[in-house]
């Protein structure tokens, strides 16, 4: 079984925070017929959110598979989305998850009453409450399809999100299907070029995260290494060499960059996740994209 996965290929919605939490109706789509822009949010907000697992597996929600109706299929999944802005749509690749399982609805309950005993059922909510979405649809999504995949955290192999043109035919359709794998679309060599900023702007260390009966301290641990790491390179290349969240020039940010001449640099990607081979995988894919996608590659 594990080794007959199907290429496939699906849209998920819009998302700011990199689908771990919601991030509200920011980029969402305009059309008020669609579920996101009546109840401002989409069942993928939490995707990539791979801290919550079970059994070896993090369980999520794909429209796709549920529009499918298969819940007995193994998929390779490659995802893209679209991000509204006005009267402008852009597509955006984001990578894909291999061997992803289809869940069916008895799986659906039963992890669904454990998010509900862990906290995590609460949590969502409030992270939906936070971004002014309708939680009271929340609740109302049935049992049997509150999950319709799930996956192992190392299979997720994400991409720096690009955009590509409506006219490339990897993507022959803007619905919510399930479609068959094409090919990935071309990475588009048209952005800005990357500029070294030195500096740290400092973020939130700590924070609150609602569990079921109370509110519970968090460190956000990507921050504290962040700022960690940042004082440890300016004690070793100086401050006016050492910046972070530098631009990348293609919609994406870097978490730190040492500048070792005008045309030479160190760039460091940070990763937290509970998989280090996804964290590998991902950090690593992303730094070669920053260096070599581009019209000038970067020493």
């Amino acid at each position: 079984l594990m080794g007959s996965s199907i290429k496939k290929l699906s849209r998920i919605c819009w998302n700011s925070n990199n689908w771990k939490k919601p991030s509200g109706g920011e980029g969402k789509s305009k059309n008020k017929d669609s579920y996101e822009y009546q109840y401002g949010f989409g069942h993928e907000e939490w995707i990539f959110d791979t801290s919550k697992i079970i059994d070896g597996y993090h369980y999520a929600y794909l429209q796709s598979v549920y529009n499918h109706g298969d819940r007995e299929c193994v998929y390779d999944i490659s995802l893209y989305t679209i991000k509204s802005e006005g009267n402008k749509k852009t597509r955006y690749w984001l990578g894909e998850i291999i061997q992803v399982e289809a869940v069916d609805a008895d799986e659906s309950k039963r992890i669904l009453k454990i998010y509900k005993e862990k906290g995590w059922y609460d949590e969502m909510k409030a992270q939906l409450e936070a971004v002014g979405a309708d939680t009271s649809e929340f609740d109302k999504i049935k049992k049997d399809d509150f999950f319709v995949v799930k996956f192992k955290p190392e299979n997720l192999i994400t991409v720096t999100p690009y955009s590509f043109p409506y006219t490339d035919p990897a993507v022959p359709s803007n619905y919510y299907n399930l479609l068959n794998f094409i090919c990935k679309p071309s990475f588009s060599n048209q952005n800005s070029s990357f500029e070294f900023v030195s500096g740290n702007k400092d973020k939130k260390e700590f924070g609150n995260r609602q569990g079921s009966k109370s509110y519970i301290e968090i460190d956000y641990l990507h921050n504290n290494i962040q700022k960690g790491l940042y004082g440890l390179l300016c004690s070793e290349y100086g401050s006016e060499s050492v910046g972070t969240e530098n631009n990348t020039g293609y919609n994406s940010r870097i978490d730190l960059v040492v500048r070792l001449s005008n045309s030479s640099f160190y760039f460091y990607e940070i990763k937290t996740g509970t998989s280090a081979l996804a964290c590998i995988r991902e950090a690593l894919g992303q730094v070669i994209e920053y260096v070599h996608f581009r019209d000038s590659p970067i020493n």
